[in-house]
């Protein structure tokens, strides 16, 4: 009892310090809120620069996916829910690389308009992410032509799509998850 007593003790010193420790990095710098702000911008690997290069890369990939397939379907393009799908991950990719960018190296992070086109942001990161898997399932058990722009346009995107969710810390909500694809 006397040592559960102390681990309860030492557990509510901690809390407290923690507490405080808390309160104190509150005030310490506006550049950590601005950055807690933007949890989408942010990512668990530990380099800005790696990141940075990562949001890039699939924003270029997916752009060039976008025009291959645009080449091969011009005049029926947006008939599939594929092409609409690939065009909403260019989208959320092309933005979410530009945003992070400025985030990581200007001070226009602060600024008002910024954060609003932070909430369109994760509006598009759900909507993207959801959609592709949505459609790399349903066109992999219905219809299932191999073929390389097929891969590209239904694996690659899921693929990219889904480790750009994972890399990314943003908050997602299964509600969000749901209601926002349905709307598309």
């Amino acid at each position: 009892r006397q040592q559960m007593y102390t681990e309860c003790v030492s557990n509510s010193a901690v809390t407290e310090i923690t507490s405080e420790s808390q309160s104190d990095a509150v005030d310490s710098t506006s550049s950590d809120a601005a950055s807690s702000d933007f949890e989408l911008l942010q990512c668990v690997i530990s380099s800005d620069r790696v990141f940075v290069a990562w949001r890039v890369f699939a924003a270029v990939y997916s752009t060039a996916i976008w025009i291959t397939g645009w080449i091969n379907n011009e005049l029926d393009f947006f008939l599939f829910l594929t092409e609409w799908s690939l065009t909403l991950t260019t989208l959320y990719l092309i933005a979410a690389s530009t945003a992070t960018v400025v985030h990581r190296y200007s001070s226009f992070s602060s600024n008002p308009i910024f954060k609003t086109c932070y909430a369109r942001i994760c509006t598009l990161q759900d909507t993207a992410t959801s959609l592709s898997i949505l459609v790399a399932v349903i066109y992999w058990y219905f219809i299932g032509k191999v073929s390389c722009l097929a891969i590209q346009e239904h694996g690659i995107t899921a693929i990219l799509n889904s480790m750009d969710f994972f890399l990314s810390r943003n908050r997602v909500y299964f509600i969000h998850s749901v209601y926002k694809p349905l709307i598309v």
